[in-house]
């Protein structure tokens, strides 16, 4: 056995490891953000190349399957970032207002922003106790 099917089964299965917990951020967050759907297109238009050339060129079905199992994992993704990239949450300012955002935030961004302004009312309700 040469290095070049070894190497080339090493690179399938890192590559189908590095991208699984991307989707599982995206449907964990259930946000995009930061993800676009070209790169994921064009994983998934080299993974077909590389199983034609797996396939037809190596006759190599093992490898042509992990690079088949690649473009099932991009185009899943590509999914995933036209559902979740595509909609703008809309929230309300002060005056009443939209405002308009064009990425959903992270599960962990609208934890921390509560957080803070729990601390916030709190440090005016003390403030007020105080003044009166």
């Amino acid at each position: 056995m040469s290095l070049l099917p070894f190497f080339s089964s090493t690179a399938i299965v890192i590559g189908l490891c590095a991208a699984l917990p991307q989707l599982a951020a995206m449907l964990r967050a259930r946000s995009a953000a930061g993800q676009s759907s070209l790169g994921w297109t064009l994983g998934a238009l080299v993974n077909v190349l590389m199983a034609y050339v797996n396939y037809v060129g190596y006759h190599a079905t093992v490898l042509a399957a992990g690079n088949v199992a690649s473009v099932a994992i991009c185009l899943t993704a590509v999914a995933l970032v036209l559902r979740f990239g595509t909609a703008a949450a809309a929230e309300v300012d002060a005056e009443g207002r939209p405002v308009e955002i064009h990425e959903l935030a992270t599960t962990e961004f609208w934890a921390l922003r509560d957080m803070l302004e729990h601390e916030a009312r709190r440090r005016d309700e003390r403030h007020e106790l105080v003044a009166a």
